[in-house]
């Protein structure tokens, strides 16, 4: 019977060999590193290679253009992410837009508000103060666009409407989209700002149409009526305006146009959806 401690197995025949090779071996290596480390350690060739290596690195991330991550958070509430752009919504009186407004706010009114604008002149039957405009005195709108609070503003029929940036900062700290109905001026107007919105823009078919829908409200006298008829004309044949919007609706059925409206800001919306809250 071998004995697990029998010298021939250890120092003797071929595994004998095996081991002194493999030992020898190790022996070699372990006195090259011992011997070259120290001259690695001081070799001017070895440190200047180094220093090529860190400027080459730092060349490259400071040549190549990195795009940071921004901050879209704030405790206040007065920024909204970048990719949730506020929608404004223009088109002449009577062409519809007031009716897809209640209805756009009514099936997503989780997602979006409504910025009220101010306006000088006196609520029509029905009108809320708050709710359809924020109803002021001429003089008191004309100082608050002097000091600046106003981030755009016209004049239609002698009278003065705006958006204030004190209604966008209301709807922003809601973390909801923000929902503008102007004019074509505060379109102008928003086009030279930094909030870069959606614009959308209803058309009637026709303005004999337009007129039959305005006449048929019968809250407007005739004066009135041919006042918004010629506004109408003017913008419609606007050189351009085409370019000035994202999504341009005939309204001819009510329902047709709240259909393209709804599935041009979906897009907008799923990011709202998909946006943490703080």
């Amino acid at each position: 019977m071998p004995n697990h401690c029998d010298s021939n197995l250890l120092y003797g025949g071929s595994l004998n060999a095996e081991y002194r090779y493999h030992r020898l071996k190790y022996r070699v290596l372990l006195v090259k590193v011992l011997i070259l480390l120290p001259i690695w350690k001081v070799c001017p060739h070895y440190l200047q290679k180094c220093d090529c290596r860190q400027n080459r690195l730092f060349m490259t991330t400071d040549t190549i253009p990195i795009e940071k991550p921004q901050n879209n958070s704030s405790t206040k509430g007065d920024t909204i992410d970048p990719m949730i752009r506020p929608i404004v919504i223009c088109g002449p009186s009577g062409s519809g837009k007031s009716t897809l407004l209640r209805r756009l706010m009514a099936d997503f009114k989780d997602y979006l508000g409504f910025t009220v604008s101010h306006a000088t002149r006196k609520p029509r039957e029905g009108e809320i103060d708050g709710r359809e405009y924020h109803f002021t005195e001429r003089e008191s709108m004309k100082k608050a666009i002097e000091e600046g609070e106003f981030i755009e503003f016209t004049e239609f029929s002698g009278n003065l409407y705006g958006t204030s940036k004190k209604a966008m900062e209301q709807v922003q700290r809601g973390g909801k989209i923000c929902v503008l109905d102007l004019e074509i001026e505060g379109v102008k107007s928003l086009k030279k700002s930094d909030f870069k919105p959606l614009f959308v823009f209803v058309k009637p078919p026709s303005l004999e149409v337009l007129e039959q829908r305005l006449r048929k409200r019968g809250t407007e006298s005739d004066e009135c009526i041919i006042r918004r008829l010629n506004r109408a004309k003017e913008d419609l044949s606007m050189e351009g305006i085409e370019s000035f919007f994202d999504l341009i609706i005939i309204n001819e059925n009510i329902d047709d146009a709240y259909s393209a409206l709804k599935n041009f800001i979906q897009p907008v919306i799923e990011v709202v959806k998909s946006t943490p809250t703080n």
